[in-house]
């Protein structure tokens, strides 16, 4: 991270980092004010910040909140996990997504507005984290009422997941940033013997592997205590990806449509994974900005029928 992102971000935990909002900017009620970015398995931090700067000069006005996805999180314990992700979790109660519950939160949650929330998350990795936030959210609400979904716009933009569910794609996901060719290798073996576990052992014992979970959890219209089937979602796929399938991404994206969801998709034909904004970065952030408008007109339109 360059010491310019270094003073603009601020470090929570391990892998939570907190941006806040441009307060000048602050009172466009058209743009989201929270940022959620969850980045993908193993990328690192400048990567990642190539679209928080985006989202800087588009939306000044947001607060962003940024989650690192290492490749341990998809075999830690579950009590491993929700810790690394427990710092975000405190910025948005902070923030009002959810009725506050700490005393001691990083920002004063006796003034803090009304969420517009725009979520972005970037492949397998980014919604593992995604999912595994949500979960924590929703458990920290327990019987208090979160907001309703109705209140504010709030959308999800879903970049080269869920998918990639093959041994092949697993080895390539795990093992593709790893430079020592013998580590590559004990890499690929260890790759091996989780998957023929997962599959072949877990449903035995009532485990579902990380990416089962990952498909699963997108299947819940609440994967985040504000959102329904009603929430604008955005999947962003390419056909040349070549670690996750497409095929697979569309398929969850028309399963989803089917049921009723608010859904839409954008397709590349070229880009490689996670790289759809480098390589068209007008049809990609153009995507994006149509996917807030439309978390705008479905939020007024659920505030004229209530």
């Amino acid at each position: 991270m360059s010491s310019q992102e270094e003073s603009e971000f601020i470090k929570l935990g391990a892998d939570i980092y907190l941006r806040k909002a441009n307060e000048e900017d602050a009172h466009d009620k058209q743009s989201p004010n929270i940022i959620l970015v969850c980045g993908w398995m193993g990328a690192q931090l400048r990567h990642i910040h190539k679209y928080t700067k985006v989202y800087e000069q588009v939306y000044p006005g947001a607060t962003q909140i940024l989650i690192q996805n290492r490749p341990s999180f998809f075999w830690s314990t579950e009590n491993t996990r929700r810790k690394v992700i427990a710092p975000a979790v405190e910025v948005l109660e902070a923030l009002g997504t959810i009725p506050p519950q700490s005393p001691s939160l990083i920002m004063n949650s006796s003034s803090a507005k009304v969420p517009r929330i725009l979520v972005h998350s970037f492949s397998n990795g980014g919604a593992y984290s995604l999912i595994t936030l949500g979960k924590i959210m929703a458990s920290r609400a327990g019987s208090s009422s979160p907001l309703k979904s109705s209140r504010f716009p709030c959308a999800i933009v879903l970049d080269s997941s869920p998918g990639g569910s093959g041994l092949s794609n697993a080895i390539h996901a795990f093992t593709t940033l790893i430079k020592n060719p013998i580590t590559r290798v004990v890499a690929k073996v260890l790759v091996c013997l989780l998957y023929v576990y997962g599959f072949f052992v877990g449903p035995f014992i009532g485990r579902r592997t990380a990416l089962q979970k990952v498909r699963d959890g997108l299947y819940n219209p609440r994967v985040l205590p504000w959102v329904d089937e009603r929430t604008p979602r955005l999947y962003m796929y390419s056909r040349a990806d070549d670690m996750v399938p497409w095929e697979q991404i569309r398929e969850h994206a028309e399963r989803t449509k089917s049921l009723g969801w608010n859904v839409r998709t954008e397709i590349f034909e070229d880009s490689p994974h996670v790289a759809h904004a480098r390589t068209h970065p007008e049809q990609y952030w153009g995507a994006v900005k149509r996917l807030w408008d439309d978390a705008l007109d479905v939020a007024h339109t659920k505030e004229e029928s209530n």
